[in-house]
């Protein structure tokens, strides 16, 4: 018997193998090609993401500075894949946030306070004490993407966010804050934060020295007011893009710090006139050069990110309120100082001595001695004081946190943890002083506002009387502010009759009548201390005839923090 070969089942077979082979290989193309695609997809979603979130995070480091409260900002360190239906994802890729030190403070140069106490910290050049400098970090957002390749560095510095990338320019996401017309604004962040993770993480930061202070400076000596950081942006991206709308107008274009010429300057609102850029590593060191000859508003802040933080501790007194305040002989007064650390904020529960350096007055604190949450105490003056001859007595009370003692001959007012207050004992019964005495009429010496000159200039369209320009000298250091005014007698030296009025600086409410009580002014003309500032009367002269040269009047001045003022007044 003969078997014969069958063959009847091949073809099922062979298509049975076909199919399968197909099937593996569209699990192959999907586990090599479009799973990794899906991820990198993911992953750039991711950066978009994450880019969010770090540009929230640079908006409430601003936030926690100007409000002076903590913020939040979660930040998505990692991507997570989905599941897949017969397909291998690889592990989650983690992203890592940490904040990193460039190696050298920022810093405050060659500058001083306008406030003599507060020069005691900032930059006094007579005494040689050290501008402020304090460490700060920056941080930096790197991926671990499995397939997203192109991904940038993410950073956060000196109030600026930007991308880095491995093989292209680095983009800039935000404005800088450090420099505005005349405002400089530094953000110190204190702290160590790391952390690693596929998760979400919340970013705290902690408000450790941040208030509304800011403190006016001005350059020491002959040099420029200097701001100094520590950058991994290049010198092009700070002096063509970041700084180009502050730097003056004369060298407008410039990429290069070498472009800038300090030597010619325009009256256009920008105070940037140099720069400095130099090092070697990975942080280099910027130096802005601000224009000679303008004061600068600037404010500190101290934040936290992370372990390793601290509060800053007490650092020196400044006088707030009070500084040559007038008490009456027998009589009280106030004055107010603030307890400041190193970022000019104000510290809470600071114990202050307080004392006078003469024995006709004293001085206690009005309730705790102890500083409140604006970090002041108001100290209360009493003076038993029977003053005559003069108009008026120069006193100085002393307060400290420090080893001093107020009201000793050997107290230091120099040394920042010390405070000197001046103020005015007057003499308010006139006793022994004669009518034409040089104390009560046309006062000079120092600390008082005298009269300096007059002039038949200006012009007074609105009230459209006759100009007077005249010319004051505060001598003393603090600005004082005419609160009320009245003249209370003209004398004219010709046939006509005497004017009826004065209105100050053209005001047609602010008009003083001769020979009425007292007025409250409204255009309260402010003398700036070691300054002449004039002051335009414009004299209704239009009841009278003949001109008004030669005749002369009695202004009487009551400061806002002082006596009154008596000023003959000679027209020319």
């Amino acid at each position: 018997m003969v078997l014969r070969g069958d063959n009847r089942g091949q073809s099922e077979v062979i298509g049975a193998v076909f199919v399968f082979g197909f099937v593996v290989l569209l699990l192959g193309l999907n586990q090599t090609v479009l799973v990794p695609q899906a991820n990198a997809e993911i992953e750039f979603q991711h950066s978009k993401e994450v880019e969010g979130d770090m540009a929230n995070l640079r908006n409430n480091i601003q936030q926690a500075s100007s409000l002076g409260e903590g913020q939040s900002t979660r930040i998505k360190l990692g991507p997570r894949y989905p599941a897949r239906y017969l397909a291998i994802n690889p592990a989650s890729p983690s992203g890592s946030l940490r904040t990193v030190d460039p190696g050298s403070d920022l810093s405050l140069k060659n500058v001083e306070a306008t406030n003599p106490e507060t020069q005691d910290y900032i930059g006094d050049s007579s005494t040689g004490t050290t501008s402020p400098a304090f460490p700060t970090r920056a941080l930096i957002y790197r991926p671990s993407y499995n397939f997203h390749s192109q991904s940038p560095e993410m950073v956060i510095e000196n109030s600026v966010f930007y991308r880095k990338f491995e093989d292209a320019d680095t983009i800039t996401s935000s404005e800088q804050t450090l420099v505005s017309g005349k405002s400089i604004n530094l953000i110190g962040i204190e702290g160590d934060f790391r952390e690693a993770s596929t998760d979400s993480v919340s970013v705290d930061i902690k408000t450790l020295s941040a208030s509304s202070n800011r403190v006016l400076v001005q350059e020491s000596g002959t040099g420029r007011v200097q701001v100094s950081i520590q950058t991994r942006l290049s010198e092009e991206k700070w002096v063509g893009t970041l700084l180009s709308d502050e730097i003056d107008s004369t060298d407008s274009g410039a990429t290069e710090c070498a472009d800038l010429d300090p030597s010619t300057t325009n009256d256009d609102g920008r105070f940037i006139v140099d720069c400095d850029y130099t090092g070697s590593g990975e942080f280099k060191q910027l130096t802005i050069f601000m224009e000679k000859g303008t004061e600068y508003s600037v404010k500190l802040t101290k934040l936290g990110i992370g372990s390793q933080t601290s509060d800053p501790e007490k650092h020196y007194i400044t006088v707030v309120r009070g500084e040559q305040t007038s008490v009456p002989e027998g009589g009280t007064g106030t004055f107010t100082v603030e307890a400041r650390d190193k970022f000019n904020n104000p510290v809470s529960g600071v114990s202050l001595d307080a004392g006078a350096e003469s024995s006709d007055v004293t001085v206690s604190a009005v309730g705790n001695d102890i500083t409140d949450e604006q970090g002041q105490v108001t100290f209360l003056i009493e003076s038993t004081s029977d003053i005559s001859g003069i108009s008026q007595d120069p006193k100085f009370a002393d307060v400290t946190f420090g080893s001093s003692t107020p009201g000793d001959p050997g107290f230091t007012p120099g040394k920042k943890e010390n405070a000197e207050v001046e103020f005015k004992v007057q003499n308010t019964d006139s006793s022994g002083l004669g009518p034409t005495s040089p104390f009560t009429i046309n006062p000079a010496g120092s600390g008082t506002v005298f009269l300096n000159g007059t002039d038949a200039t200006g012009k007074c369209p609105n009230t459209k009387g006759t100009p007077l320009t005249v010319t004051f000298n505060n001598s003393g250091s603090q600005p004082r502010e005419w609160e009320r005014g009245r003249i209370s007698f003209w004398s004219g030296s010709q046939n006509k009759n005497n004017p009826v009025s004065v209105f100050l600086e053209d005001n047609s409410s602010d008009g003083l009548v001769v020979t009425k009580p007292f007025e409250t002014l409204q255009s309260n003309p402010t003398f700036d201390g070691n300054e002449e500032t004039p002051v335009l009367f414009c004299i209704d002269s239009s009841k009278g005839g003949g001109t008004l040269g030669g005749d002369f009047f009695i202004l009487q001045v009551e400061y806002g923090n002082g006596p009154i003022n008596t000023y003959f007044v000679y027209v020319p």
